[in-house]
């Protein structure tokens, strides 16, 4: 008889920036059985979060958070949107177990301003000007960071994860980790499209662990996508409609 592998089990539950992409990793982690929950959020949002469960307005927690430099708007709104009804609803799920955040503040800041460069990169380029060079060395700094932070959310888990743990959005480098420290992860996914840049640096990351560089090619097919899926956005109302109208065209393959 084959003896069944044992170890801290990790339930990762992944999703899309997304209000309906959140709601749906809600709908999950409801049908499943853990003992605490870890949100990739910055850990400094934690205090606010369980205000949130205290009963205190949502709008009026985040208002505080702008006030102390934890939140910055308009930077942070779409991740402050999406997040909101899933932190709103959670509690009665939660019951008395734990949630945590996962985030490293200062690697939030800095993504956020890599972010910010993308977002002057894009500018530029829609006007035809298209520097291979700056998009891949902005997304490159990106891949770093989001491999350090996988680093540091594995080492996190690993120190203080109970035996039954769920997450929503450890990254694949999280994942990773994990799993070399013994633990046996599954992942879960909402089925969100990933959006093009994610895709790249998704290509970049497996790239780097082979020692191999991701194709200029590639790289303005992933930047040229992305301008596609900016188009899309400033002709919808929203950046929840400019998702599903993306997927809606991945999925036909139009």
């Amino acid at each position: 008889m084959i003896a069944l592998a044992k170890g801290p089990r990790v339930l990762n539950v992944c999703s899309g920036l997304t209000t309906y992409s959140k709601e749906n990793a809600l709908e999950m982690l409801e049908g499943e059985e853990w003992s605490e929950l870890y949100l990739r959020l910055p850990v400094d949002w934690e205090d606010a979060i369980r205000a949130i469960g205290d009963g205190f307005d949502f709008d009026s927690v985040v208002e505080e958070m702008t006030d102390l430099g934890q939140v910055r708007m308009p930077e942070d709104a779409q991740i402050v949107r999406s997040w909101k009804p899933f932190l709103e609803q959670m509690w009665g799920m939660i019951g008395e177990r734990k949630v945590h955040c996962l985030m490293d503040p200062v690697s939030f800041g800095q993504q956020r301003q890599i972010s910010l460069d993308l977002a002057a990169a894009s500018v530029k380029a829609r006007i035809g000007y298209l520097d291979l060079e700056e998009w891949r060395g902005l997304l490159e700094e990106d891949v770093l960071l989001l491999i350090r932070e996988g680093e540091q959310e594995a080492r996190l888990l690993s120190s203080n994860a109970k035996e039954d743990t769920a997450c929503v959005d450890l990254s694949y480098e999280s994942e990773r980790r994990l799993e070399e420290n013994g633990f046996l992860v599954r992942r879960m996914a909402t089925g969100t499209v990933e959006l093009p840049l994610s895709s790249l640096k998704g290509e970049m990351m497996n790239a780097k662990e082979t020692g191999e560089e991701v194709s200029d090619e590639r790289m303005e097919k992933g930047i040229r996508d992305h301008l596609w899926f900016l188009e899309l956005l400033m002709a919808s109302s929203s950046f929840e409609e400019a998702c599903l109208t993306w997927y809606r065209e991945v999925k036909t393959g139009s």
